[in-house]
């Protein structure tokens, strides 16, 4: 139907959020995956700001991803293919992917979402893209480091991922769900947030609070609500 996806979220939500921040360039833009909830916005954010890179994983033909890399293209944007076993230094910042295996075997978009790893100083964190249970188990299996500070919860909070298993490697302090407020999914589940809550970790829901951004120096720290201000401040530990 003509109009039906006419609302762009990387135009509406994301850009604006990023002029009203005041940032005109993008170091590396990393694609999770080619779902459109997590790529249909990527287009708009190529044309409103200087990207200097993008990452992404592809083991098979994808249309979404194929109109983002024709973007790229066009716009003169360097892609390449991320997968586990790379990693970067960006100054004092170590960057390490934990997933997929360039070889992947796994079918879905979810279960070949990229996980990335961050650590500065005394801070770390897991971003899970909309990983589920093959793939987590996968990535656990591969993997011997992942204790992390900060955890950005997989598939929006989906029962589907976040495994006591994986809580219990990677022992996060604090959590950090983004989903919509009143989805038609019902995430978070409450399976997930009741296993947060017993491995320990804070949780902030964007439901509640909208963008929610983590600055640290990495001995200090400071959660921000785009919506509340300032969440939680203090030494990381």
């Amino acid at each position: 139907e003509e109009g039906a996806y006419a609302f762009d979220i990387g135009e509406a939500v994301v850009s604006r959020y990023l002029w009203q921040k005041w940032i005109p360039r993008i170091d590396r833009l990393i694609l999770s995956h080619a779902d459109q909830d997590h790529a249909g916005g990527i287009p708009a954010v190529i044309k409103n700001f200087s990207v200097l890179g993008l990452g992404y994983y592809q083991n098979k033909p994808d249309p979404i991803l194929g109109g983002v890399l024709k973007i790229a293209k066009e716009r003169h944007v360097p892609a390449r293919i991320f997968h586990a076993g790379m990693e970067e230094r960006i100054g004092p910042v170590l960057v390490r992917v934990l997933h997929p295996r360039a070889d992947s075997a796994f079918d879905t978009s979810n279960e070949n979402s990229i996980v990335l790893h961050f650590s500065y100083r005394g801070f770390s964190a897991l971003l899970t893209g909309d990983l589920e249970k093959a793939g987590e188990r996968a990535f656990l299996e591969q993997t011997p480091n992942l204790r992390s500070r900060l955890l950005k919860v997989a598939h929006h909070g989906s029962r589907s991922g976040t495994s006591h298993a994986l809580l219990a490697r990677v022992q996060p302090r604090w959590a950090i769900v983004s989903a919509g407020r009143n989805n038609p999914f019902g995430h978070p589940s409450r399976e997930v947030m009741a296993r947060l809550r017993h491995h320990g970790a804070q949780s902030f829901l964007t439901t509640d609070k909208g963008a929610i951004t983590f600055e640290t120096d990495g001995n200090r720290y400071s959660i921000k609500s785009h919506v509340w201000g300032v969440l939680e401040q203090g030494d990381i530990g």
